[in-house]
């Protein structure tokens, strides 16, 4: 079953807090990797690792990006005492979604400065294994994207395929190649022209001013 991206969040986020209650911590997020894999992206996150109003780093965000580039889990303690605009997180840890090789993005749990749990080898484990759960249905989503995307273009394409085999018209096809284009590229301007000779009059324009 394919994912839609309404219902990645959802999921993700049922992932982030049943991960939280087996760890006995109402804090968790995830950070997704960019399509053009250049990036972290901030996805969602509950309790002290929700985004801030601000315009500053999200929390976690720092820890996630180092295991984003070594691709193995990490832990931070006294997590507060290193950022301060995080101050009441006693404990961060946070692991990769995917393998090493191909890091997808990072799940990150937390504890406060009231909890007297720690993140351990057997807390890294459970965390590891909800982490490939939102690997599979990040995986799932991005198929579901490119799936219809291919879609969208073959019912274009096709469209304008329609357009051109309604009329032999020149003066009517070619307006409608270029209105079908529209469709598939996003363009501000677009013209068709005839090489006559040395010329190439515009037969065809959209877009530009008359």
């Amino acid at each position: 079953m394919s994912i839609s991206q309404p219902d990645l969040t959802g999921l993700l986020e049922v992932v982030v807090r049943r991960a939280g209650q087996l760890l006995g911590t109402p804090h968790g997020c995830i950070f997704l990797v960019t399509p053009d894999e250049t990036s972290l992206a901030f996805e969602l996150g509950v309790g002290l690792l929700a985004a801030s109003a601000g315009n500053g780093p999200a929390p976690g965000e720092d820890l996630a990006a180092e295991v984003w580039r070594e691709g193995r889990p990490r832990v931070a303690r006294n997590y507060g005492v290193r950022t301060p605009a995080a101050a009441s997180i006693r404990s961060l840890a946070a692991v990769p979604l995917g393998s090493a090789q191909r890091v997808a993005g990072v799940l990150g749990m937390a504890y406060d400065i009231g909890s007297h749990r720690d993140f351990g080898d057997s807390e890294l484990e459970l965390m590891s294994g909800f982490a490939q759960l939102a690997s599979i249905a990040v995986d799932n989503a991005r198929l579901y994207a490119r799936e219809q995307r291919s879609r969208e273009l073959a019912e274009r394409l096709a469209a304008s395929a329609r357009a051109v085999n309604e009329s032999l018209d020149l003066d009517h096809v070619l307006p409608a190649i270029l209105d079908q284009l529209r469709q598939v590229i996003d363009y501000d301007s677009s013209t068709i022209q005839l090489l006559e000779g040395d010329a190439m009059p515009v037969i065809a324009v959209r877009g530009l001013p008359p």
